[in-house]
């Protein structure tokens, strides 16, 4: 099993606070809900792990779909283009194209 908690020593617990009050809420809050086990910690901690995985893949499963749907419109903007080159559209689309580089 790899160590997942190598370098715990470098986390600076003001630095959390500092950041978003990360460290103070989950003392507070493991305190309030008398979650004091490691298996009980253990368990919280798995579950987060197990939300960032799936928050992970939805973002990149969004990412990839907004790229596919970049693609398309590049398509369909050009598509335009040959179909009626004096289009208003064209004026539109130099804009577009100078802003995208």
């Amino acid at each position: 099993m790899s160590n997942l908690y190598a370098g715990l020593e470098a986390r600076d617990p003001m630095a959390l606070d500092d950041a978003g009050d990360h460290y103070t809420k989950h003392v507070m809050a493991m305190t309030a809900e008398k979650l004091h086990s490691k298996a009980d910690i253990a368990a919280e901690l798995g579950y987060r792990d197990m939300r960032i995985t799936e928050l992970e893949a939805e973002n990149t499963r969004l990412i990839e779909q907004l790229i596919a749907e970049r693609v398309e419109n590049q398509r369909l903007r050009s598509v335009i283009l040959a179909v009626n080159p004096n289009t208003p559209f064209s004026v539109i689309e130099a804009q577009v194209l100078a802003e995208d580089e």
